[in-house]
């Protein structure tokens, strides 16, 4: 993904992107990889990094909050 972000952005600059992760997160290393070949290449995206790691007690905390950004983002789809 990190190569696509790099060599072809635009693939990634047709919708929202929102990256979300624990500020223990095994794969933060890829995490700010992507997010910065996105941003050099003038691609918007939202980063959040919270306490936790990469698991389901992080997810956990976190389903109301990806649930309010994909319902926001649903409804300003056109059918």
């Amino acid at each position: 993904m990190i190569g696509t972000a790099r060599s072809n952005p635009r693939a990634f600059a047709r919708q929202p992107l929102w990256l979300d992760a624990g500020t223990r997160d095994p794969f933060d290393p890829g995490d700010r990889a992507l997010a910065g070949a996105l941003r050099a290449a003038g691609v918007r995206i939202r980063v959040s990094k919270t306490a936790g790691g990469h698991n389901r007690g992080y997810w956990d905390r976190h389903w109301k909050d990806y649930l309010r950004w994909y319902a926001t983002r649903l409804a300003r789809c056109r059918a």
